[in-house]
């Protein structure tokens, strides 16, 4: 895979995880509430909390993966107006940075009022 294609890739890949992450979340839960899966216990735990836990950690863990490797890869800033593919790069580094730090937040947002709430309520 080429660099501007890999570049691409990580810029959208924040939000596609985010997505999936979301879509799994509530159609579990609604499942799990449809099936009466919300007495389950693992350990001690709630089943749908500790899948909804699990799922949302694993999800803002490679989000997470994914800006550091980002802010690693960035290309160092330039004077030479004509070098538009290192300014391209780095415009997409800084991006998808930025977007790794929404789309962390925004996951843990739908994640975490597991943990407030019963999740069948």
């Amino acid at each position: 895979m080429s660099s501007s294609r890999l570049a691409a890739f990580l810029f959208v890949a924040p939000a596609v995880l985010w997505s999936a992450h979301f879509l799994f979340v509530y159609v579990f839960v609604s499942l799990a509430c449809l099936w009466d899966w919300a007495g389950t216990a693992v350990m001690g735990v709630g089943l749908v909390t500790a899948v909804v836990v699990a799922v949302t950690a694993g999800t803002v863990l490679v989000i997470g993966l994914i800006g550091a490797a980002e802010w690693r890869a960035m290309p160092e800033a330039t004077a030479d107006p004509t070098a538009t593919a290192i300014r391209r790069r780095r415009f997409l580094s800084q991006a998808t940075v930025a977007q790794s730090v929404l789309f962390i937040f925004s996951t843990l947002i739908v994640g975490l009022p597991t943990l407030m709430r019963p999740p069948c309520v």
